[in-house]
């Protein structure tokens, strides 16, 4: 997990290597080994220009307490896939590929957020920040 920084992702096309993402502050970096572990040849070059910092996971470790506990395994799983699916939309974006996209969203009502919902929010961004200031101040 991105604590601080940005990355910027790369894999090898045709023989050169191309930018086809970048992650930010509280997105994950080789997630697809959770999606799918049959993917653990999937590569790519990771690098940055002003540094990150990073949070690594022991995927044994986390795959336990998902198991252990359904309701933090449903609200993992589902932040998972709205994270995979605002990042496949903001690639669409960058590449200007995302007009029926952007026509469909604009054709739907617009979406309200509940209280209830907004106080997830506020409190899972004050849990994330709580945490990356935890370990912002260890010395490793």
């Amino acid at each position: 997990m991105v604590l601080a920084g940005e990355a910027r992702i790369q894999v090898q096309i045709e023989s050169q290597l191309q930018v086809v993402g970048s992650s930010r502050r509280g997105e994950l970096l080789g997630e697809m080994t959770l999606v799918n572990p049959a993917a653990t040849g999937a590569s790519a070059r990771v690098d940055t220009t002003e540094g990150l910092e990073l949070l690594a996971f022991d995927i044994i470790a986390l795959e336990s307490a998902l198991n252990a506990d359904a309701s933090r395994a449903t609200r993992f799983w589902r932040a998972l896939a709205r994270m995979l699916s605002q990042r496949s939309r903001d690639q669409l974006l960058e590449r200007g590929l995302a007009a029926r996209s952007r026509q469909a969203e604009s054709e739907r009502d617009a979406e309200e957020i509940d209280i209830t919902q907004l106080s997830g929010i506020s409190t899972a961004g004050a849990r994330f920040d709580w945490l990356c200031r935890q370990f912002q101040n260890q010395e490793v």
